[in-house]
């Protein structure tokens, strides 16, 4: 499950770089599913309120490149923790 994870993330740095609204969206609901499946952790807990965050803002964090790269910048900071805790 963990690199299920760590793939979902990599796809949303991927995403939020190229800005693709629509698979963005689609990629932070995704794994907001996969972390539901897995037990919760306070780490995978921490992880999914950010996503909760990314998923309600998706439309501002789009449209400006601050926030596609931050995006990307915090799913990169992420890969690397889960990668880590594993």
């Amino acid at each position: 499950m963990e690199q299920k994870i760590i793939r979902s993330l990599e796809n949303i740095a991927r995403e939020a770089k190229s800005c693709d609204t629509a698979t963005l969206e689609r990629d932070v609901k995704e794994l907001r599913a996969i972390l539901k499946q897995v037990s919760s952790s306070p780490l995978l807990s921490q992880l999914d309120q950010e996503l909760d965050i990314w998923e309600k803002k998706i439309s501002v964090i789009a449209n400006e490149p601050a926030g596609r790269q931050g995006m990307a910048k915090h799913a990169h900071h992420w890969t690397e923790i889960i990668k880590k805790a594993g």
